[in-house]
């Protein structure tokens, strides 16, 4: 019988203790009268100005976040208690958390919109820090260098079915639902369940978002972004593209080439032409689709070794796609 590991998303692990132990309020001032009153959110400001019959205009009152956390280590006792019970239930016989690392070379990608820069000035727990520092010391664990955490995730889930393990991946980003061979776990569900990668795989519109599995869903980012990670492939283009456009277009489609193929010809209709654009970064790049099309595909694949570059033109070309 194989042995079974379990990679654990550290980030979503201390994330979410980190945010467990402590309470969010608001500070709202008045400007016009200096008074000041906490309120849970700001939506609880609003309704309570509408209780009154008086109108809500956020021009006149200035905020001021606030978080109280509990003690740290009651966050350190969440994420004990939630591994060790995962491991119990999986049966497993090892398992490796893997955390971000300070750099990620997708931040200095030449896109026209940073990566993941809309998350600039979010507010993070206090003790989010402290809490992937516990993961490092306390238990096995891996720290991401010059990439993501994601991408160490796959590496060595990869690397650990080449073993002859049963891999399990527990966490929720759905980065990883790519990746064949893996098996998903998502702990944060009321009732999760184990959901093995299929090879090409699916998508299905549930008539609230776009979802799927396997292959397809991967071509699926490359071709329509993430508007969580903040980027976007047609934003150069300055057409209208979403989810529905991507799902319309990828959900017949019969194999790897095909979906492929599906890619190439939207970025070639986007980008006709070689051109210049401004970077994020103030830089002056020269490109054109295949430029276009590398940089979202380093956007959205995962490496799956320690050795992949991330080079579009070669992972097309091993499914006999031309760029």
């Amino acid at each position: 019988m194989p042995k079974t590991i379990v990679i654990y998303d550290g980030d979503t692990l201390s994330y979410r203790a980190s945010a467990a132990i402590e309470t969010r309020t608001v500070e709202a001032t008045h400007i016009p009268t200096g008074k000041v009153k906490v309120f849970n959110t700001r939506t609880e400001l609003k309704k309570s100005l509408l209780a009154k019959q008086k109108e809500y205009n956020p021009e006149l009152f200035s905020f001021k976040d606030i978080q109280t956390p509990e003690p740290k280590v009651n966050a350190f006792s969440i994420m004990k208690n939630q591994i060790e019970r995962i491991n119990s239930d999986l049966f497993a016989d090892e398992y490796l958390i893997c955390l971000s690392g300070k750099k990620n070379f997708r931040d200095s990608l030449a896109l026209p919109s940073k990566y993941k820069g809309n998350r600039s000035g979010t507010i993070r727990p206090i003790y989010l820090k402290e809490c992937k520092e516990f993961l490092y010391k306390n238990h096995p664990s891996l720290l991401a260098v010059e990439r993501e955490s994601d991408d160490d995730i796959i590496i060595k889930g990869y690397e650990y079915l080449d073993k002859g393990y049963t891999v399990i991946l527990a966490g929720q980003d759905k980065d990883a639902h790519a990746y064949s061979g893996l098996t998903l776990y998502d702990y944060t569900q009321a009732c999760p369940e184990l959901i093995l990668i299929p090879k090409f795989g699916y998508l299905e519109n549930t008539g609230k978002k776009i979802v799927g599995k396997g292959f397809l869903w991967c071509c699926f980012q490359i071709l329509n972004g993430d508007k969580t990670d903040n980027f976007k492939p047609c934003e150069l283009a300055n057409v209208a593209f979403g989810d529905i456009s991507a799902y319309n277009l990828l959900k017949d489609c019969k194999d790897e080439i095909e979906a492929l193929e599906v890619i190439v010809n939207k970025y070639k209709e986007w980008y006709p032409s070689d051109f210049q654009y401004t970077a994020w970064n103030g830089e002056i790049i020269q490109a054109n689709y295949k430029t276009i099309l590398d940089l979202y595909f380093k956007c959205a694949r995962m490496k799956t070794t320690e050795e992949d570059v991330l080079d579009s033109e070669v992972f097309f070309k091993e499914y006999g796609v031309v760029l």
